[in-house]
Order: structure tokens, then sequence, then C-alpha cells
């Protein structure tokens, strides 16, 4: 395990808001030091370490490559944590090929071409990787169908990569995410295209992200399944976080039928 002064070091990308934030202080609180990598990095704390990094501009890739090798002083990484996410709310219909981009961009690509550049550092280290997915990516929702796909891609993604890396024993990691109380949905809904063909359906999710929300379990949660996987000495392959995460790996796992029925009677019991 790489250290900076006896501590293990971890780079998690999206740290700037939300669970990424939340993320960076619990594992700063256990004593490792976190390299908080952010598109406009908040100011540094107690064992955190800004990082400015954009997971879709190769140029800021670079740098902060650059900046995390001379932190680190001739040390590797621990773990790189892949949690950088953008969601857009939107009839795939009504989809604009930019919010398509940027989900894409942002979900996919950014945590491979990550993965890319730091992967020498977490060779050295000794280290693993984690990379942040959602229930969605095995439970698709209407009017996030982008999102959902580009959830199932960094699955597979992983799935692969576990056994690319495997002789070079660097563990891949995914961690299933349920909804946790973080702004990411009410800020998807502001995505939504003008339309009044679909103004019901617009209705409707929002309803349901305002269900979400109520029931949404606290980020804290998703940092102590995170830090799970950093501590085990064999790290699991899949672990899922979350309120009824298991029910709903459950329901993800029977036929379509019975999948498409479940969602739509949740859809019409946000309405009623």
């Amino acid at each position: 395990m790489s250290t900076d002064n006896g501590r293990a070091a971890v780079l998690i990308t999206g740290a700037g808001r939300g669970l990424g934030a939340v993320m960076a202080q619990r594992l700063a609180a256990a004593g490792y030091l976190v390299l908080a990598g952010a598109r406009d990095p908040a100011p540094a704390g107690e064992r955190i370490v800004p990082v400015r990094l954009d997971v879709t501009d190769g140029s800021s890739i670079d740098a902060a490559v650059g900046t995390v090798t001379d932190h680190l002083g001739g040390r590797g990484l621990s773990a790189i944590v892949n949690n950088a996410a953008v969601l857009h709310a939107s009839p795939l219909e009504l989809a604009s090929p930019a919010s398509v981009q940027e989900q894409l961009q942002t979900n996919v690509a950014g945590p491979i071409a990550v993965i890319q550049a730091f992967l020498p550092l977490l060779r050295q280290g000794g280290g693993r990787i984690v990379n942040v997915s959602s229930i969605n990516a095995q439970l698709p929702l209407p009017y996030w169908a982008v999102y959902s796909a580009t959830k199932a891609a960094l699955v597979a993604m992983s799935n692969a990569l576990r056994m690319e890396l495997a002789p070079a024993g660097v563990p891949v990691s995914v961690l299933t995410l349920g909804a946790f109380a973080t702004d990411i949905r009410r800020d998807a809904l502001a995505a939504w295209p003008s339309s009044a063909a679909y103004e019901s359906a617009r209705r409707t999710t929002g309803a349901l992200v305002d269900m979400l929300d109520a029931t949404a379990a606290e980020p804290a949660a998703a940092a102590d399944a995170l830090l799970a996987i950093l501590a085990a000495p064999d790290p699991p392959t899949h672990q899922a976080a979350g309120n009824g995460i298991e029910d709903l790996l459950a329901l993800a796992a029977q036929p379509a039928a019975v999948r498409d029925a479940a969602i739509g009677e949740l859809f019409a019991a946000v309405m009623r």
C-alpha cells in the first residue's frame, strides 16, 4: 500500500461535492491521504489534498497525474475511486447530442481515461480500482435511459478490466449505489427538455424524484461501503449500498416483463 507519512493514498474523482465530498471526508477521518479530484477543488483539509481534475479533459487528467506524482514524492497510489458522474433526466427521443455526449464522456470515457493515466502509480502502490456505479445499471428507469446505459457500460468495463489486471494483482471492484441524499436527481430534472408531449412524463418523473429524495440513504453509508472495499484484503468484485438495495437487485434479476410491470406500478403509485 502506498503512503504519505504512513498513510495510504487514495484518488477520488468528483470529490468537490455530493457523495464524492463525503467520501473524501470519511476516508480522511479514517486515516487515508485523500487526493480529492474535482473541476473546482475545495480548499485543502486535514489529510485532504485538492487536485484539479476534469475527467472529460485529457489535458486536465495529464496535469492531475503530475500533481499527484509530485505530492506522493515517489510513492504510488493505494486506490483510484471513479466517482465522478452526471445524470440528465430526459425522454430519449429528446435527449440532445450534447447531453448524451456529456453523460457518456463523464460516466464512461472519463473513468477509462483516469484509469489509463494513473495505472502506473496504482501498480507502483500495489493499489486497487473502485468504480462507482448505480442500481440503474441493472434496473434502468424510463427517462434515465442514457444515464442507465452509461452505468451499465461502466460495470461491463469493470468486469473486463478485472480480468485484464488480475495478473498484475490490481483488483477492480464495482460499488453499486441506490438512492442517496444528494442533489443529482434534482439537478437531472433541471435538464429536462421543454416538450408539451412529455409534460405528463416530466411531472411523473418529478414525483418519483420527490419519493426517492424522501427515502434516500445518507451519503455516509456509501462512504462506509467504500471504506470496506478499500480495507478488504481480498476486495469484493461487486458491493452494493443503499436503502432496499438487495430488493432492487433481486427485482433486476427477474424477467423483463416482471421488471417492467414493477417499474410501471411505481410510476403509477407516485402520482396517486
